[in-house]
């Protein structure tokens, strides 16, 4: 009975790995940026460029907002800021996320307010927010992009969404393309 007992437990944990196969095939294109803009010291920043790939904004069955990264022939820009989790305190994780569409040979760009919605820039509050936590269109703002080098974007954002509070509210970065 032992030897039973012993057999099925080794059976149970190595049956319980992650599998690496289950990488998202968007997530080998990714191309990590360092941040040269200073993040909220309570937390981290990360900018991100998905190149050959398309957003696509979908909504579920209760007509929520969320992204869809698919293979494409566009940029996908992907700024995120994390808050630092508040120790001994549940539901304490914070993030906040701005995804947006860049076409590919046109990345010198100038738009405001209701345009931004052709690059279908969308902000994501992600917490334990009753009533404001998801992802929402912005249709409140600036965004001027700027090929300054060969393989080099400047990206100013100054953005608000309306009811929804909001920690980031501008990104100015310079990234590498390549």
């Amino acid at each position: 009975m032992r030897t039973l007992f012993l057999i099925a437990v080794l059976i149970v944990i190595f049956s319980c790995g992650n599998s690496k196969k289950a990488v998202d095939e968007s997530e080998k294109n990714k191309i990590p940026i360092q941040m040269t803009q200073p993040c909220p010291d309570d937390g981290i920043c990360s900018i991100q460029v998905i190149p050959q790939s398309s957003l696509l904004i979908k909504t579920d069955d209760t007509g929520k907002y969320y992204p869809v990264v698919e293979k494409g022939k566009n940029l996908v820009i992907k700024y995120v800021y994390k808050r630092n989790p508040i120790e001994n305190t549940a539901d304490s994780n914070y993030s906040e996320i701005v995804y947006f569409e860049l076409p590919d040979k046109k990345l010198n760009l100038n738009l405001q307010d209701k345009d931004l919605s052709r690059i279908k820039l969308l902000y994501g509050r992600l917490c334990f927010c009753r009533g404001t936590s998801g992802y929402f269109p912005v249709n409140k703002g600036n965004l001027i992009t700027k090929k300054t080098g060969k393989e080099q974007l400047k990206i100013f954002l100054d953005f608000s969404v309306k009811k929804i509070p909001q920690i980031i509210k501008q990104i100015d970065e310079t990234i590498d393309l390549n």
